[in-house]
């Protein structure tokens, strides 16, 4: 499959955040207070952590199905041995390739998650998390994940779109929101 260069351009930007850290850096600091856990537990972690390292390999080269069901199994096992940290961090792996099969519509590649709702419970079980946790910055990770998938969701990707319909739309959703609230 050929991806037109802006298309290579974002996977590069998506890479080089996932290598400096940006999604796993917290990931780390989240098991570092578990040291006194059962050998079948730090077994289980070193699993669940092997899933995630093999799942951002294959984001890092946009195998993303591939990369998803590493995520699905490495939360999975987070869940098991209750590491919340890990949870969060997954839960954001994975809404990340869920909007990315979004927008490059893969048809499928990614069973039934490529909706916006989902995408965006995902980002929001990683901010309760991470807020739980104190994580700040794992936070804001989340929040500015959320903004990209509002963005896209309201028709703001870019300055046709805002001038067209995002205002609009904006609009619109801040009126809902009032009504609820």
């Amino acid at each position: 499959m050929k991806l037109p260069r802006w298309q290579l351009g974002a996977i590069a930007c998506i890479a080089a955040i996932a290598l400096d850290g940006g999604w796993g850096s917290n990931l780390a600091s989240g098991f570092a207070g578990n040291s006194v856990l059962a050998q079948s537990s730090s077994d289980r972690q070193a699993e669940a952590d092997q899933f995630y390292k093999e799942g951002l390999e294959l984001f890092e080269r946009v195998r993303l199905q591939a990369a998803w069901l590493k995520f699905k199994q490495a939360l999975k096992i987070y869940r098991e041995i209750d590491n919340s940290e890990g949870i969060a961090s997954t839960l954001i792996a994975i809404g990340n390739i869920n909007y990315l099969a979004r927008i490059f519509d893969e048809n499928g590649s990614v069973p039934d998650e490529n909706d916006l709702a989902k995408i965006l419970a995902y980002y929001q079980k990683a901010i309760e998390i991470r807020a739980s946790l104190g994580n700040h910055l794992g936070v804001a990770e989340a929040l500015v994940k959320m903004g990209d998938v509002y963005k896209d969701r309201l028709n703001c990707n870019s300055w046709q779109g805002y001038r067209g319909g995002c205002q609009a739309n904006v609009a619109r959703e801040t009126r809902k929101r009032e009504k609820k609230g």
